[in-house]
């Protein structure tokens, strides 16, 4: 009996020393039966040595702490999840005690953080539980947020392809939306694996529906830099329903975020735009002639952009060019 409370004392320690502090921690509801709520210490800490402290935690664990949380929700079945072993996974798994269910403060569970890992094997553990355990309700529960495991896995094709296995898409791929209106090919955009950007494309996906922020697919993947998913969409060019309008859009943003010039040149390629239009009062080239962006700019220019023109503040691509190598000389050579 002493030797069951001495343990339990060291692992609320081990707990609080070592807590993880992730940016979606939280607290403990659960669903899917009655589940006990929690247990919470009074401390966050932060994680010094992640991998040893992690592996004393799992060692020390018994069937009377292993749902302990932090104040934030944080249980040690979340953390293995987050970045521990799948041996470590295993073990708490085995204990009936712990609560697979248990969830942080902006309602995550264990299992969110698994379909977050690249490893299958991680959702797979869940998986195999029995059914008064791990429920269909668990498998589809959303955090505060409104994401889905499904939703989660999309940057990973391997978890994403297993978690289908089990539970195939009933319905409309569209529907599948968090609070925001963020679709599942909004965020495969943003997770940037072009395979799960493609399936979902063939199985229906809406390729320029748009969240409530008025973000595409297309704008997510330009926003993250995933230049494979970017290819991805651009090859699919013909299911965008105003292709020019969704492209301009995305370039007008291209081209001024760093890093982002061979995204904007395969736009440019991709789609006829009226480049001398306005976004707010900016004109592209006159944009990517701020930045030097030469390449770009001499592109913009071949497909029909001014460097006379006008941006509202009166700037103009012609009169910045000067700092530019080897361009205003290629913008007066164009009156010759």
């Amino acid at each position: 009996m002493k030797r069951a409370a001495t343990l339990t004392v060291l692992f609320s320690i081990l707990l609080a020393v070592a807590a993880y502090a992730e940016p979606m921690a939280a607290h403990g509801k659960s669903k899917g039966g009655p589940r006990p709520r929690a247990k919470v210490t009074g401390f966050r800490a932060k994680d010094s040595a992640k991998g040893s402290v992690l592996d004393e935690k799992v060692k020390a664990v018994t069937p009377d702490n292993v749902n302990i949380a932090d104040v934030f929700g944080q249980t040690l079945l979340m953390q293995v999840c987050q970045r521990g072993t799948l041996a470590q996974l295993k073990k708490l798994l085995a204990m009936q005690e712990t609560n697979v269910n248990a969830e942080n403060q902006k309602g995550n569970t264990a299992f969110l953080y698994a379909a977050q890992r690249e490893d299958p094997q991680f959702v797979q553990a869940f998986l195999r539980l029995k059914k008064d355990r791990f429920t269909d309700e668990s498998f589809n529960h959303k955090n505060q947020d409104g994401e889905t495991a499904l939703m989660l896995a999309t940057g990973h094709k391997r978890v994403f392809d297993e978690l289908l296995k089990h539970h195939p898409i009933e319905g409309d791929i569209n529907d599948i939306k968090d609070k925001n209106d963020t679709t599942l090919l909004i965020k495969a955009a943003e997770g940037g694996s072009a395979e799960v950007v493609r399936d979902l494309l063939a199985k229906g996906a809406k390729i320029d529906a748009k969240n409530k922020f008025k973000v595409s697919a297309l704008r997510k993947a330009i926003e993250k830099n995933q230049a494979e998913v970017v290819d991805v969409l651009v090859e699919n060019v013909h299911l965008f329903e105003n292709p020019e309008k969704d492209f301009f859009d995305a370039l007008s943003e291209s081209v001024w975020m760093k890093d982002r010039v061979g995204i904007a040149l395969k736009l440019v390629d991709a789609v006829h735009m009226d480049l001398n239009k306005k976004n707010n009062g900016t004109l592209v080239l006159v944009e990517a002639t701020k930045r030097c962006h030469v390449e770009l700019a001499m592109k913009l220019v071949g497909q029909g952009a001014n460097p006379k023109l006008e941006d509202a503040w009166g700037k103009t691509a012609l009169s910045l060019a000067g700092g530019c190598p080897g361009l205003q000389e290629y913008f007066l050579s164009l009156d010759k």
